[in-house]
């Protein structure tokens, strides 16, 4: 099976609309391509990823009703990240591929990336829209422009209760067609959850993608 091909039959189960279905295309097709460009085998990559309809169902068990605009937004969302990261079985829940290591000759300074890391950790759980809109890249605005930091929350809980602490960031840099990103992970413990924040950044340190677990 091409890569069109499966992206295709995961579109036609997908109970959304038909520029939602070639978004979402657009997107797994990005996911496979940079599989593909770490030197990975196309059979093994879809063979992870599932049977294009059960992870069309994966999609459409994050849509109900009035919120199926959200849920699919929310995804969107996560999309930034997403596309660097490699789908696991069953799921579409992706680990870091092969990288760089952020180093004194990349084009990212560690300190930089912690404090904007950790600034975009604040700016949720001070659920300032307007201090992250600020931070987001030309394309996550366009994604925002529809979504809250109440729906990102809410991927969680609804309560998350009081910041504790931010423990360790751990950073990567990804290169793909000339273009730099960074990956940075750090984990925050509140009263109620602790979450996981996997953040990435452009080299204007730019805020890419967002996804919280």
């Amino acid at each position: 099976m091409t890569v069109q091909e499966y992206t295709r039959h995961v579109a036609r189960h997908l109970k959304c609309s038909r520029l939602k279905k070639r978004e979402i295309k657009k997107q797994l097709q990005s996911h496979i391509e940079i599989a593909l460009g770490e030197g990975r085998e196309l059979g093994e990559i879809l063979e992870e990823m599932g049977k294009p309809e059960d992870l069309a169902e994966d999609f459409n068990e994050n849509l109900s009703g009035d919120g199926k605009k959200r849920g699919k937004m929310l995804w969107m969302v996560l999309a930034g990240v997403l596309a660097v990261l490699a789908v696991g079985a069953g799921w579409l829940y992706w680990i870091l591929p092969k990288g760089y290591e952020i180093t004194e000759n990349s084009v990212f300074d560690q300190e930089e990336l912690r404090v904007r890391a950790e600034e975009v950790v604040h700016l949720v759980t001070a659920r300032d829209q307007e201090g992250l809109n600020a931070c987001l890249s030309q394309e996550m605005r366009e994604v925002m422009e529809e979504m809250t930091i109440d729906d990102i929350r809410g991927y969680i809980g609804e309560d998350w209760g009081e910041l504790h602490a931010i423990g360790n960031a751990y950073m990567s840099e990804i290169v793909q067609k000339g273009e730099h990103m960074a990956v940075v992970q750090l984990n925050a413990s509140y009263d109620n959850v602790s979450v996981t924040f996997t953040l990435m950044f452009d080299t204007k340190l730019e805020l890419y993608g967002l996804y919280v677990k």
